[in-house]
């Protein structure tokens, strides 16, 4: 059987008192009256002033590997905020936060969007380059055509100035 972590913590703060772990193998799922009675850290506590989330076997393996901790509850979602280890001090730990994995999820499905918009941008440039060329095209035309009345009225005024008995020079 494989049995998830359970994140107790402090309902007025977020912080985590207590992370069981997840386990596998030979083991039975407890209840949080048994964790009560078997972790010293809980039955030093109220328990009503305790909270618990259940996470499923397997849940945020790769924000551990990366050195994850569960350090907080978020209260307004029962999400896990994770510190992670600071590259650049490994002395002080990272601000508690979102998973990295369900944010780079999250990045996944923003960059599934904008490609998608991307695509739909293009397609719209497309259609308004072929009508440009549509309107670059009529305006030749057009020019073509006056150039072509242009040509006619320079020829009726010559017709007229012969049938009025003008010269022509």
């Amino acid at each position: 059987m494989d049995v998830g972590a359970r994140i107790y913590y402090e309902k007025s703060t977020g912080n985590v008192i207590l992370n069981t772990g997840q386990r596998s193998g030979d083991v039975i799922e407890t209840t949080v009256e048994q964790d009560f009675d078997s972790y010293k850290v809980l039955a030093e506590r109220v328990q009503q002033t305790v909270g618990m989330v259940q996470l499923d076997y397997g849940a945020y393996s790769a924000d551990y590997a990366e050195g994850g901790v569960i350090t907080r509850i978020d209260l307004d979602t029962l999400e896990p905020l994770f510190t992670y280890p600071n590259p650049v001090d490994p002395e002080k730990p990272t601000e508690p936060r979102p998973a990295l994995s369900e944010q780079v999820g999250s990045l996944g499905g923003q960059m599934a969007e904008m490609k998608l918009q991307g695509i739909e941008n293009q397609t719209v440039i497309n259609s308004l380059g072929g009508e440009l060329t549509a309107v670059k095209m009529q305006s030749i035309q057009q020019q073509q055509t006056i150039t072509s009345l242009g040509q006619e009225l320079a020829e009726t005024k010559l017709e007229i100035i012969q049938l009025k008995g003008g010269e022509t020079a």
